[in-house]
């Protein structure tokens, strides 16, 4: 039972014996979900000196029954006509009149708390007034930003910041105030973008669009909220979701939580840091859903349109060249994403040319770390599962590339479901690792989650230190072996979450944390493959990696060049993968790196070969270096295929 439920039940039982003195039609308490506001005192009591508990419970009470009014208040604004539990407007008065005496007996007449109170009751009521101006009777209706949405609900957030005001001014310590004002604030904005995607429908339904959702709704043309038909409804739905939309609203409940959190670091606050974690789980797990269906819904679109137009082939978008179906609808290019969606265009025709007949993407080793020497042929399997984990996520007709690409694969595999670096077409032997088998493996369950390959988990398994890390090279106890950073975290995007590999998930962490990124891996280049490796498990749903996110934001930051860049054209994409899986806020200039990565796009549409990893194993000097165009370039697109549904 959480601390919200507790207090919950408790102040049940008060309000219980305060009802006693008001009509049975004038309810003092009409709800039967716990409201996480209910336990505020008690979440950031920490924070300040000790205080009795007799003073928590007559102002969690107090805060209860304050909070519950402004929810009446809410809807008499909005002008919704719900009236069980009584009259709303007699509710008011005696939720109001009960939570002033309760306060009254905390705190005298000539107390600073009722000043501050009156302030942040003014923010309240003039973000409500600045609300109505975008209502669609206003002259605003449309013309509401992100920004000003997330204004509001800061300003609307301002009731909730009455319990840390009072329990500083309860206290007399008044040093974490701000703070948690601010973290209160983060969390209830976060909470307003979850809101507005949960409830959008029965909003428009009521003719009161949610303000977070003008973009969609102004991508609706003629739309009149006031007078909603299923289809509008059906065409908003499709845009919310399909138009990436619904994923940048999570991404800003992940951005505000992350924020939430970041303001109480190194404060004994573990409850209000568990429901913020609880929260940030729930808009992961959605948007790990909506992605999954939005997918799968989308290449169905297009495979369905390429049938019925009969072309074998080239770059076929469901609503573009063919019909989505009466069941899906598929994304349209606008002319705000037009840049990227040429890039991409461009990039997947090099991939097909680039192809070699039996379906692999071919891979060069260089002599030196620059490539100023021309590479060799170096036939591996590591490069094709890039690239096909990059067009899982396009939206054009990819399948002859993928069907060859996976053909090559499976004739690659090895009992019991394990691949080498080299193939079978190299001269060169080598043993089965886990960095190759667990790319592939995730690759092609991605592409095809019945597929039937076989079940490595158990060689792989077998593979761990006593520590829990993992040893690259499947290979008998007491041969040479070593642990590598970024192939430990590729093995946990392919095993995920799962007790065999809590030591890995907090080993990253711990890396991370210290800084000791250079160092940790013998086979990559660069720190950014390891917080590519890291961010893609973590956007895969390895939600132990959580802890990486804020370091690895951090690290990414400082790399930034001014003109976008974090180097040359692979490391950037490299970043820019990693920016978008972790839900990179505003900070992080995704956009101008966007813009340098098309821009340095070549005229066939790939970008240039890059050292990505280097060998031989250690101790030995690194002597040779792999990389390729298509490498690069299917990075690449993975990075822009990403970043389309934020294009405005």
């Amino acid at each position: 039972m959480t601390i919200a439920e507790d207090v919950f039940r408790a102040n049940q039982r008060r309000l219980e014996r305060l009802q006693r003195s008001w009509p049975a039609t004038v309810r003092l308490d009409d709800r039967n979900e716990t409201p996480i506001y209910n336990a505020y005192p008690y979440f950031f009591r920490a924070a300040f000196p000790p205080l009795p508990d007799r003073v928590l419970h007559q102002l969690s009470l107090a805060f209860r029954l304050y909070a519950d009014s402004i929810f009446i208040v809410d809807g008499l604004v909005d002008g919704d006509s719900d009236e069980s539990g009584g009259l709303p407007p007699l509710r008011l008065l005696a939720r109001q009149f009960e939570s002033y005496r309760l306060l009254y007996d905390l705190f005298p007449s000539d107390s600073r708390f009722w000043d501050r109170f009156r302030g942040l009751l003014a923010t309240y009521a003039d973000a409500c007034a600045r609300e109505r101006g975008f209502l669609p009777a206003a002259a605003g209706w449309l013309k509401c930003t992100e920004e000003q949405a997330v204004e509001i609900s800061d300003g609307k957030a301002c009731v909730a910041k009455v319990v840390v005001v009072a329990l500083g001014e309860l206290s007399g310590d008044e040093r974490h105030v701000e703070a948690l004002s601010r973290t209160i604030a983060e969390f209830n904005v976060a909470i307003q973008y979850l809101d507005d995607l949960t409830d959008w429908r029965s909003d428009l339904e009521r003719g009161k669009p949610s303000l977070f959702l003008h973009p969609v709704y102004a991508r609706c043309a003629g739309l009149d909220p006031t007078r909603v038909a299923p289809g509008e409804v059906i065409a908003v739905a499709q845009e919310l979701y399909y138009g990436g939309h619904a994923l940048r609203l999570l991404e800003g409940v992940i951005r505000h939580v992350d924020r939430a959190a970041a303001l109480v670091e190194g404060l004994p606050l573990e409850e209000w840091r568990a429901s913020l974690s609880r929260l940030r789980r729930h808009a992961d797990d959605l948007r790990y859903g909506i992605e999954r269906i939005v997918r799968r819904n989308v290449r169905r679109a297009r495979w369905r349109a390429a049938a019925a137009a009969e072309i074998p082939g080239g770059l076929i978008r469901a609503g573009g060249n063919g019909t989505a179906g009466p069941d899906v609808a598929a994304p349209t290019a606008t002319s705000a994403r037009a840049d990227v969606d040429a890039a991409l265009t461009r990039a997947v025709q090099f991939l097909e040319s680039a192809q070699l007949e039996h379906g692999e993407f071919p891979t060069y080793v260089h002599l030196d770390v620059h490539f100023q020497t021309e590479g060799r042929y170096d036939s591996s399997p590591f490069v094709t599962s890039f690239v096909v984990y990059a067009l899982s996520f396009l939206e054009a007709d990819a399948t002859r590339m993928l069907e060859k690409a996976t053909m090559f694969l499976l004739e690659e595999c090895e009992a019991p479901g394990v691949w080498r670096y080299w193939t079978s077409r190299s001269p060169k032997r080598i043993d089965a690792d886990l960095d190759d088998t667990a790319c592939i493996s995730f690759a092609l369950r991605r592409i095809a989650p019945d597929l039937d390959f076989g079940n490595a988990t158990q060689a792989i398994l077998s593979a761990r230190r006593p520590d829990g890390l993992f040893r690259t090279w499947l290979r008998p106890e007491g041969q040479p072996n070593d642990v590598d950073s970024v192939v430990n975290a590729n093995v946990l995007l392919w095993l995920g979450d799962r007790p065999e590999t809590e030591p890995v998930a907090a080993k990253l962490q711990q890396i991370l944390a210290a800084g000791a990124e250079t160092g940790s891996y013998y086979y990559y280049l660069d720190d950014l493959a390891l917080y590519y490796a890291i961010a893609r498990a973590h956007a895969n749903g390895c939600r132990s990696l959580a802890g990486c996110r804020r370091s690895g934001l951090e690290r990414l930051g400082a790399r930034r060049r001014d003109n976008g860049s974090f180097g040359d054209e692979l490391q950037t994409a490299l970043a820019l993968c990693a920016l978008l899986d972790w839900c990179a806020g505003p900070e992080s200039r995704v956009d101008r790196t966007v813009e340098w990565l098309i821009g340095a796009q070549r005229a066939d549409g790939g970008w240039a070969s890059r050292a990505f990893c280097t060998g031989p194993e250690p101790p030995g000097p690194p002597s040779y270096w792999w990389g390729s165009e298509t490498l690069t370039t299917a990075l690449a697109v993975e990075a822009l295929a990403k970043y389309r549904p934020r294009a405005a």
